[in-house]
Order: C-alpha cells, then sequence, then structure tokens
C-alpha cells in the first residue's frame, strides 16, 4: 500500500481487488442494515466525481454537510476520485451552532460547492444564504445520475491535499488542518500496526464523519484495507448506549472507537444486562492505547 502514488490510489487498488465484497455496512438500530459492496461505492463515487470534474472543482475545496449514510460515504470518495478537496462539516439539522460553524468554514474555505442530500439541500441552501453565502451551489448526492465510461484515478502526489479536517473547536474557534495523501497513508499504516487490522476487520461505531476519528478511523481506514466499515447512528449512543454495544456484537463488529470516556451513560448495566451482549470488539480511543472490550 506504501507504493501508492496517493491515497486514491491506493484506494482504488483495494476497490478492484474486492469488487464484490462488502464495503460498507450502516445499521438502522432496529437489527436491519444497509449494506453497499466496493463496486457499488465505487459507482455512486464516480457519479459524485464526474459531476464535480464537470464543475471544475479538482483541487477546490468542496463542503461535504451529510448524516453519515451510504450517500456521505459516496460524497466523501467522490471529491477523492475527482480530486477535490473534501471539507465535512455538521449535516444541515443539527444545532444553530453547527449552522454557524459551518458558515464559519465556508467563508474560511471559499467553497462554492456543498455535497448534501435531497432532504437537506433546501435548509443547507437557506443557511448558508443566510450566513452570506447564497452563491455555494448545493448538490443533492442522492439525485445525480449514474455515471458512464471508466473511471482513471486523477493524478494527485502525496504532497497534494486530500482533505481539511476542521478541530472540534470545544476550547477554541475551529481550526482547518490540511491532510495530504501522504499523511493518509501514513496514518493507515500507523493504524494497522496499532490495531492488528486487515481485510477481515469489522470496523466501526456510532461517531459523525465530521469528527476526524469518525471519518479517518471508522471509514477511510476499512476501506484502505479492503476491510468492512459499519457506521452507526450517532443516535445510538446518544439516546441508548446500551443500543450501540448491541450493534457491536449484532454486526460483529472487531475494532470500535470512542472519546475518553467511551460510555459513560452505561456503566450502571448490570451483568444479567451485560451477559446478553456478546463482543470481542477491540477498542481505542484517541488519548489511549487499544484495548479488548471485555466479552
Amino acid at each position: 500500500m506504501t507504493s501508492a502514488r496517493s491515497f486514491t490510489h491506493a484506494l482504488a487498488a483495494r476497490f478492484a481487488a474486492g469488487a464484490a465484497d462488502t464495503a460498507l455496512l450502516c445499521p438502522d438500530g432496529e437489527g436491519g442494515a444497509a449494506a453497499r459492496t466496493y463496486a457499488e461505492l465505487d459507482t455512486r463515487a464516480g457519479a459524485v466525481a464526474a459531476e464535480l470534474r464537470r464543475r471544475g472543482r479538482a483541487g477546490e475545496p468542496v463542503l461535504v454537510s451529510m448524516d453519515g449514510g451510504p450517500h456521505t460515504v459516496a460524497a466523501l470518495l467522490g471529491c477523492l476520485y475527482a480530486g477535490a478537496v473534501a471539507v465535512p462539516v455538521p449535516p444541515p439539522d443539527l444545532s444553530r451552532a453547527a449552522a454557524e460553524r459551518t458558515a464559519a468554514i465556508a467563508a474560511e474555505t471559499d467553497a462554492t460547492v456543498a455535497l448534501t442530500e435531497s432532504a437537506h439541500a433546501p435548509e443547507l441552501s437557506r443557511r448558508l444564504a443566510a450566513a452570506g453565502h447564497s452563491s455555494v451551489v448545493c448538490l443533492a448526492v442522492d439525485r445525480l445520475p449514474g455515471r458512464g465510461g471508466g473511471w482513471q484515478p486523477p493524478e494527485r502526489s502525496g504532497a497534494d491535499t486530500a482533505l481539511i479536517q476542521y478541530t472540534s473547536g470545544t476550547t477554541a474557534g475551529p481550526r482547518g488542518v490540511l491532510v495530504t495523501h501522504t499523511n493518509l497513508m501514513a496514518t493507515m499504516e500507523s493504524l494497522r500496526s496499532a490495531l492488528g487490522t486487515d481485510r477481515t476487520s469489522r470496523i466501526g461505531g456510532w461517531l459523525p464523519l465530521h469528527h476526524d476519528l469518525g471519518l479517518i478511523g471508522q471509514l477511510l481506514h476499512p476501506l484502505w484495507l479492503g476491510a468492512t466499515a459499519v457506521l452507526m447512528p450517532q443516535r445510538l449512543f446518544s439516546t441508548a448506549p446500551l443500543s450501540w454495544l448491541r450493534e457491536v456484537s449484532r454486526h460483529g463488529v472487531t475494532v470500535t472507537a470512542a472519546p475518553t470516556p467511551p460510555t459513560p451513560a452505561a456503566s450502571p448495566m448490570s451483568p444479567p444486562t451485560l451477559s446478553r451482549i456478546s463482543t470481542s470488539a477491540r477498542w481505542t480511543s484517541p488519548s489511549t492505547p487499544p484495548n479488548r472490550c471485555p466479552p
């Protein structure tokens, strides 16, 4: 993997090698899950890339404001496929503070395109216009037509910027970090070494994809490995931590991650309740080494 010219080239190799494998699972919290193969993700990402290339967005920042399901993954990959610079921001239906954060990022990056879904496009357009960014075009990823013809990775080098990751802004204003293709590939190797991950891994959790650990650890890392990413709804943690743990068990997640402490609301669970959840997932957090979740 380290011989790839860019992170996008590395992903293209994995996608081609495992086209029929399950790349993505998006549980609904009720026992079901939307699944996508690598070939299906490739097709949808290609549709996004075709539109971005048509709009001349190669090398330019593109906001990604979505909920975290399959369309969000297609949008993020589509930016990489097009050679654009993905800028993940909160979905438009969150708090007023999240909307202000998105507006500030739009101003700082001077982005002219935002990727979202048809259910959110009107509200995102309204909020951006209210903040003085009416020129930003909001594209509904779920309405883009399928792509035609073959796709080739864009000519990007390791030094090129792959995405701009903004800090949480909990102690100061959010700051954008330019993440290059070389940065991403080095991070992938470090994660594989630290966590012992491979193509058989199932990696996932509830963290949103505008969060660096959610984006890089729970989505891009498993796709880089050719493994399966399991992206759970954030509400599973915020409203029912036990449901989140059930999803880890139900979908065979082998590596999961969360900020420290990972489950403050889950600590009062009784032994009989925990005994009904079978999990051998490996846990990690930004500030602690990997640990195996107690069975």
